[in-house]
């Protein structure tokens, strides 16, 4: 198992004895660390063109059943980089794998200060050699994380692979629609165990004015949370040495 809180998981609803337990961390993250390792000179930065004075915010486009008001929300966050209230910033969009990413580019590609990231394997040309393909997918989304100033993230994994490379979240629970009295938002049912990273600390946003308050926080001070990420990093990935 990965660490801690999956211990706590099987113990609790499987009743696996503890001394069957043994905790190896999460396997994909030491290829991306190797990944990093292997690549210094790789930058996302380059490729996408973003100017050495302006830093790089990077959103995480939900899946397409969780959030019906994504647009809007990533028009406000545009407009407060343009009118300087998020300053000398530039927003990367990465898309949902598999999902179209039509309307982002379209309604995004043309602005100045936006770039859209296609997620998938958009550089295998072909067929290719799958680990290969899979290598520069993992690469150009691990340095992403990693070049980015700060990462609004849906409820995913995502979280934890930012703070791998010690880039806050801030995790993006922004609802424009009213749902009906006492309902749920789509994505709570998409969730799951994730739902522990609030208990642990992890800042999350439900207003688009806390969004912003949050980013430029992280902005001028970046290392403000960074005993917590560490904390609950750990809390999921933690390798038993002795194994």
């Amino acid at each position: 198992l990965w660490g801690p809180r999956q211990r706590g998981q099987i113990k609790k609803y499987h009743d696996v004895p503890d001394h069957k337990l043994i905790e190896i961390g999460v396997p994909l993250y030491r290829q991306f660390e190797q990944l990093l390792e292997d690549n210094q000179t790789f930058s996302i930065r380059h490729r996408n063109d973003i100017p050495a004075d302006s830093r790089m915010i990077l959103y995480l486009q939900q899946a397409k059943t969780h959030n019906f008001d994504e647009l809007e929300i990533i028009d406000f966050i545009c407009a407060r980089i343009d009118d300087g209230t998020i300053p000398n910033c530039v927003l990367l969009i990465r898309t949902q794998p598999g999902q179209d990413p039509t309307s982002i580019e379209m309604r995004f590609n043309h602005r100045s200060n936006v770039r859209v990231q296609i997620s998938g394997n958009k550089h295998s040309g072909g067929e290719g050699d799958i680990d290969l393909i899979n290598n520069i997918e993992n690469l150009e989304y691990i340095k992403t994380l990693q070049e980015s100033a700060v990462v609004i993230s849906p409820i995913s994994k995502c979280i934890l692979e930012s703070y791998l490379v010690e880039t806050p979240v801030i995790v993006n629970l922004v609802e424009l629609s009213n749902y009906p009295e006492g309902g749920l938002s789509p994505r709570s049912h998409a969730a799951g165990d994730l739902f522990d990273l609030f208990k642990d600390g992890c800042p999350s946003v439900r207003t688009l004015e806390e969004l912003v308050l949050m980013i430029n926080s992280y902005l001028a001070n970046p290392e403000k949370d960074k005993d917590t990420q560490t904390r609950i990093l750990n809390s999921w990935d933690c390798k038993d040495e002795s194994y």
